[in-house]
């Protein structure tokens, strides 16, 4: 078909504009966002305990992108990145994100940090450091006085982690009795139960009995450790810290590890919470080892010479010693959960 020049001139024009603003339309369409990675930060660390922790972090900008992912990285070395870290993913349900993370090592050092993704690439918050606890207190309370014991799973035990304080009368520190019950406060000379549990002695170390006296004190569910038992103790405790072997009842390296953190006049792991303290005793003789240098535990355990197996522990010495000892010394009583 023959147009006129002029009208084919004017399709053209009209043509070469419909070309640009189409082109135009095409451009708005292909203008990029100003994208860029998230911003995100590390919060509280909390429920800490021997195997677990709950996580918080904060994601304060997605760089105006969608978040692919987010979450936390953590690990045992610190220098936190993708590739030495183990990964956790979480829900972006808000700007607080949390998570829960299982099955740590008790007693160790882990590093955390919150991290975030979009297509512009990875974020990663600051690092935090958090240390799981080496154990966790129960308690435990005596209806009897409503004195309330920290308890302790140690492997498969659970022990009372202080001294039993069960007084139910007192003899002075210097009377030994053959083959009644002993029950003593030490620093208290008196007869006065009130008095003695008012000391600092008795909240803190607790009572001496003497072998007479276990029978009678033990509340229902509990009971005096037998040999066995201190050595089941014993054993789990050292084949955690390669140290497991013993010769002649003694457990090298066992005692410091059971020891409280300060008591003893030096540093001390207390690893296991058992917090052994200082907390003496009276030798059947009626002689008061108030040194802050011994402990003795007492056991259920006769030896062959007609002696009770008791744990002692001494300030000077690693270990945990099982040794026979008269019946007439007063010593202390860490009890055993049945």
């Amino acid at each position: 078909m023959n147009l006129p020049t002029k009208t084919r001139i004017n399709f053209v024009l009209s043509a070469l504009v419909l070309s640009v603003l189409f082109s135009a339309c095409e451009m708005s369409f292909d203008v990029d966002v100003n994208t860029s990675t998230p911003v995100v930060y590390t919060l509280n660390i909390e429920d800490v305990t021997n195997s677990s922790m709950t996580l918080y972090g904060e994601l304060s900008d997605d760089g105006n992108d969608e978040i692919d992912e987010l979450g936390f990285f953590y690990n045992t070395s610190g220098d936190i990145n993708e590739s030495n870290s183990s990964k956790v993913v979480c829900q972006q349900d808000s700007v607080i994100f949390s998570t829960q993370i299982t099955k740590l090592e008790k007693g160790t050092i882990y590093y955390v940090a919150a991290f975030a993704q979009n297509d512009a690439g990875l974020s990663i918050g600051t690092t935090k450091e958090v240390a799981t606890v080496q154990y966790e207190y129960g308690s435990y309370t005596d209806s009897r006085d409503e004195n309330v014991y920290r308890t302790v799973e140690i492997g498969n035990q659970t022990w009372m982690a202080q001294n039993f304080a069960y007084l139910p009368e007192l003899r002075s520190d210097n009377t030994v009795y053959t083959s009644n019950p002993n029950y003593f406060v030490l620093g208290y000379d008196g007869n006065s139960v009130d008095e003695a549990k008012a000391t600092e002695n008795y909240k803190n170390l607790g009572v001496l009995y003497n072998y007479y006296a276990l029978e009678s004190i033990v509340p229902a569910g509990w009971r005096i450790p037998t040999k066995e038992d201190w050595e089941e103790l014993a054993t789990y405790v050292g084949d955690e810290n390669g140290s497991s072997s013993s010769y002649d009842d003694k457990w090298p390296e066992i005692g410091n590890l059971l020891k409280d953190n300060q008591a003893w006049g030096g540093e001390y792991s207390n690893a296991y919470g058992l917090s052994v303290l200082p907390s003496n005793f009276i030798d059947a003789d009626g002689t008061v080892f108030d040194t802050n240098i011994f402990t003795y535990f007492w056991s259920s355990s006769d030896d062959e010479y007609n002696k009770i197996f008791a744990a002692l522990i001494q300030k000077h010495q690693d270990n945990i010693w099982l040794r026979g000892v008269s019946k007439k010394l007063s010593g202390s009583i860490r009890l055993i959960k049945e």
